[in-house]
């Protein structure tokens, strides 16, 4: 089987998905798909996405229908024995630039999802499945053992406004049926996932005071200053101080901002959810 043959789906009727081995994308137009899809400080930036595509094409997945680019799905890849436990973080595994240069490992048994990006007129239409239908097909043909990623709770930004619930009793919280209440961990089990463990710290992103007042001012969401950080214990290990120091903010997004006013930093930091997915598995 070809690598091109590898890499492309063809459940969704127009739509392909290739490699950067096969087709490399517009830059210009993975970072606009980015930005539709991450708040800005979670962004890869312009010169990660072009290193990633340039260094590691086999691992970087693209999804065209006929009007161009609507999705992304970047991966790494790692040596893993299998144990949960010797998984450590996104932010570990995607190493301190973020473009996988020192963590990634050139004949490692396992893919890790790194970050997917669907264009807007697209969610919801199948892309995703499709596109890690494809990191499986590349993954089995190259004698690949795992795809394991950590995954984000997407819903979880809105509920902590209206409920107290933190983060580990929310990615518990099942629906009638037992499928997750999250709306993207129900759908990646939907495709096959299955929970590894908790990712602590798993993002964690350390700005100027100065920037972190610019990105508050320049953003069209509605931060609010609460008085607690619900989950303060597991984010605490990544802050270069103390929590009771913090002022603590909410942009709707998974994670909350650590702001240290005297020190001139703000740190903001989200868990996630470490998974494996069936290799044998179909998205849906």
């Amino acid at each position: 089987m070809t690598q091109e043959a590898v890499a492309r789906a063809t459940t969704l009727a127009g739509l392909r998905v290739v490699s950067a081995a096969d087709a490399r994308p517009s830059i210009l137009h993975y970072e606009r798909l980015e930005a539709q899809s991450w708040a800005p400080w979670l962004r890869f930036s312009r010169q990660v996405l072009t290193e990633h595509v340039r260094a590691f094409p086999e691992e970087q997945f693209f999804a065209y229908d006929q009007d161009g680019l609507v999705g992304a799905l970047s991966t790494n890849r790692i040596q893993w024995d299998g144990d949960p436990a010797f998984l450590t973080s996104w932010h570990a595994t995607a190493g301190e630039r973020q473009d996988y240069k020192d963590t990634y490992v050139t004949h490692g048994n396992t893919l890790v999802t790194m970050s997917m990006s669907i264009a807007r007129r697209s969610r919801g239409s199948g892309v995703a499945g499709q596109l890690l239908d494809a990191v499986r097909t590349s993954a089995r043909s190259r004698g690949i053992d795992h795809v394991v990623g950590t995954y984000r709770p997407l819903g979880y930004g809105s509920f902590k406004t209206r409920d107290e619930t933190g983060f580990l009793g929310y990615v518990d919280l099942q629906q009638d049926g037992g499928l997750p209440l999250d709306p993207w961990l129900r759908a990646l089990t939907r495709m096959g996932l299955r929970r590894l463990k908790i990712d602590e710290q798993a993002m964690v992103v350390d700005l100027s005071l100065r920037e972190f007042d610019r990105l508050r001012r320049l953003s069209a969401t509605a931060w609010v200053r609460t008085a607690t950080a619900r989950d303060a214990l597991l984010h605490e290990p990544a802050l270069p101080f103390p929590v009771a120091d913090c002022e603590f903010w909410e942009a709707q997004e998974t994670g909350t901002w650590y702001v240290h006013r005297q020190a001139g930093q703000a740190v903001y930091v989200e868990s996630g959810v470490w998974g494996i997915v069936t290799l044998d598995g179909a998205g849906v």
